[in-house]
């Protein structure tokens, strides 16, 4: 849509530079001396004025709108990446718990079983 804004801008300004020249352009043509006069000139330069007015705010919020577009999929980027991140950490600290748990029932494990091997070496009985 930024041709179209640009195309407004350029016709108002044509315009506006047109009626800068309008006295010569009077001159020359002689059916044109209606472009001497002030009721044509001022509603003119008023249109020409609005078009350059109109067409800048325009071009201005389609930009501020692309730029809220691109911040808002950043943000939502970032969203994404720190939920991949919260991710990966909840499966690393599930294998470290895993780990851990392993070794600790591991350590159990081998600690019963010496301690049962001590009471059967010296035929102890608990009761």
């Amino acid at each position: 849509m930024t041709w179209f804004f640009n195309l407004i801008i350029g016709l108002g300004t044509l315009i506006v530079g047109l009626l800068a020249f309008s006295d010569e352009i009077a001159s020359k043509i002689s059916y044109a001396k209606g472009l001497r006069s002030l009721f044509f000139k001022v509603p003119i330069l008023i249109l020409g004025s609005f078009m350059i007015i109109i067409g800048t705010i325009l071009k201005d919020n389609e930009s501020d709108d692309r730029q809220e577009e691109g911040k808002n999929a950043y943000v939502e980027k970032l969203d994404e990446m720190e939920k991949n991140y919260r991710n990966e950490l909840k499966v690393s600290d599930s294998l470290n718990n895993k780990k851990i748990q392993e070794s600790i029932d591991s350590s159990y494990q081998k600690s019963m079983k010496a301690s049962n091997e001590a009471l059967a070496k010296y035929n102890l009985t608990l009761i």
